[in-house]
């Protein structure tokens, strides 16, 4: 048997990046629909930093990681 592929933990770790991500996304979506108990202006930032891990920190890590050889 080989060792670990080291591909398979850096895609696991960014799946489990944008999971985080999308799961405070919708958790903003339903505090601002007063479906969570959480005041209007937490939900708001959770939305926003929900967007910024799915779509923007994935893109610096595996940038990060190419720049290693």
């Amino acid at each position: 048997m080989q060792g670990r592929d080291p591909a398979l933990a850096k895609f696991l770790l960014l799946n489990v990046i944008r999971i985080a991500g999308l799961l405070a996304v919708l958790a903003g979506i339903a505090g601002l629909g007063d479906r969570l108990p959480m005041p209007h202006w937490l939900a708001a930032v959770a939305v926003v930093l929900g967007v910024g891990l799915f779509f923007i920190v994935p893109m610096f890590v595996a940038r990060r990681w190419q720049g290693r050889k």
